[in-house]
């Protein structure tokens, strides 16, 4: 295996333990050797030839490293910009150099592994006193704390609550952004993507074909959650997906 790779995978598996402060981050380049604590939410992006990765906390800092090209820089985190295809772009700068970053919504494979990515990725580096300009494309990835990564089961839809033979549950896997469970009857499975307190899932959502005899809950619940998008929040072992501030699916956390 490529030294070089093994290097750039090392610093990936030793920045996730604790993040530390940066001194005098505003006046010069914040050297990031320290880790990265994930239980704050992130921002990151991958990507070879040469290795790069991008790891941006929101609220904190953005952190660029790159094998053979620059070494580990940090910039202050500015919120932001997005644009109307939903692109996020992130822009940052210090004295001596400046970064532009975006995250597109697109599936996206870094070549090396069975990882599924969110978003396709690129970055930009300018150098201020060199003048030098790099480039870099990869994948990338929003993470988050992982208490949405378990099992859920139905108790209220659309203000009501859910009272069947058989509740619909939902599982979300937060390794590949895949979601499954049983909708009262029959089987289901689709995808998701996540943005800050954002959750959307696709139209195209995959399901068995039995026949039950009361299917009446299992089509609203599909028809509530498939192709639609929510702001979402866990209190109390509760899931609860918002539209406009009205809880439209409500949870309780799985045995």
């Amino acid at each position: 295996m490529n030294k070089k790779y093994l290097i750039f995978m090392l610093f990936i598996t030793v920045s996730c333990v604790v993040s530390q402060p940066v001194s005098d981050r505003s006046q010069t380049d914040a050297k990031l050797d320290t880790q990265i604590d994930y239980l704050n939410n992130l921002w990151l992006a991958i990507g070879t030839e040469p290795f790069w990765n991008v790891a941006i906390e929101e609220g904190e800092y953005v952190s660029f490293t790159s094998i053979g090209d620059i070494d580990s820089i940090g910039f202050l985190y500015v919120k932001p910009i997005k644009r109307n295809d939903g692109t996020l772009l992130f822009k940052s700068k210090t004295k001596e150099r400046s970064i532009e970053l975006t995250f597109k919504k697109e599936i996206c494979s870094d070549g090396m592994s069975d990882e599924v990515y969110q978003y396709a990725t690129s970055v930009k580096v300018a150098e201020k006193t060199t003048k030098t300009k790099l480039s870099y494309r990869g994948c990338g990835k929003y993470v988050q704390p992982t208490v949405l990564n378990d099992i859920w089961v139905l108790t209220e839809l659309k203000g009501k609550k859910v009272n069947a033979t058989k509740i619909p549950t939902m599982e979300l896997h937060l390794s590949n952004y895949v979601v499954s469970g049983n909708a009262g009857c029959n089987g289901y499975k689709g995808n998701f993507t996540l943005e800050r307190d954002l959750i959307e899932f696709n139209r195209n959502f995959i399901a068995t074909r039995m026949y039950c005899e009361n299917q009446a809950i299992e089509s609203a619940f599909l028809q509530a959650l498939a192709g639609n998008r929510f702001v979402y929040e866990v209190a109390n072992n509760h899931l609860i997906l918002k539209t406009e501030g009205h809880p439209i699916l409500v949870f309780k956390k799985g045995n």
